[in-house]
Order: structure tokens, then C-alpha cells, then sequence
């Protein structure tokens, strides 16, 4: 191509191009660390760990699924999961329902949700029935 039809790029043009291109880096980076999760097993580490004052942990499991947890937190993402403990004084085994949120591992709700009585103590469960 001869040197009159070739278009040189003005300092204005170069100038742009360089500013787009490093918004462009930055954008992705902040975008990549906005929405980073943290692993799941690792949220359920937490978990395990806020509940290390208890003697034994039976069971435990987490979904690997993010869900939007409903109400006030509309825009907060969380993993659901359940853990059971068992009970050191009558050995019964409680069922732990949990939600931590995807984004900082905080848990949001740890709530007992039922009760398995052991097969030493089989009155548990039926002393809280109405007849």
C-alpha cells in the first residue's frame, strides 16, 4: 500500500482506544469479584464450625445450587443445607436447617426443624403430642 493511502492513527484516536481498553480490564475485574461465590463444601465448613460446641455431627449435606432467598433479602443469594447433630444427653438427633450466603459464608438462618428420638428414648416424640 503506497504511503498516501495509508491512515495514520491520531493521538486523540490512540488516547481513546488505550482509556476503553483499560476501563474495559477493570470492568471485568470488579464484575468477576462482585459476583464471586465461595464454594459450597467451604460454606459448609463454616457451618460445621459454628456448631463445633456440639459432641457429635451425625450428617450434613448443602445444595451447590444458589437460590435467592425470599422476603427483605430479595437480591441475596444463599446455599441451603441441613446438618444433624446428635444430642449428648438423651441421644436423640436434631435436624438443623441452614442458609449461608453465597457471596461472604455469613450464615443467614440456623433453625432446629425436627427431632429424631433415639431408640433409648422413645418418649421424646410423644410427650409433645395433643390427643
Amino acid at each position: 500500500m503506497p504511503k498516501s493511502q495509508r491512515k495514520e492513527l491520531s493521538p486523540l484516536g490512540l488516547g481513546i482506544t488505550a482509556a476503553l481498553s483499560v476501563l474495559t480490564v477493570i470492568g471485568s475485574i470488579s464484575y468477576y469479584f462482585y459476583n464471586k461465590r465461595i464454594d459450597p463444601e467451604d460454606a459448609l465448613e463454616r457451618v460445621m464450625a459454628y456448631c463445633k460446641h456440639s459432641p457429635c455431627i451425625v450428617g450434613s449435606w448443602i445444595s451447590h445450587i444458589p437460590q435467592d432467598l425470599p422476603g427483605r433479602f430479595s437480591n441475596l443469594e444463599v446455599y441451603h443445607g441441613a446438618i444433624q447433630i446428635k444430642d449428648s444427653t438423651d441421644d436423640s438427633v436434631l435436624n438443623y436447617h441452614f442458609t449461608v450466603d453465597t457471596h461472604t459464608g455469613r450464615i443467614c438462618s440456623f433453625q432446629l426443624t425436627a427431632v429424631e428420638a433415639s431408640e433409648n428414648n422413645t418418649t421424646l416424640l410423644t410427650k409433645n403430642k395433643k390427643s
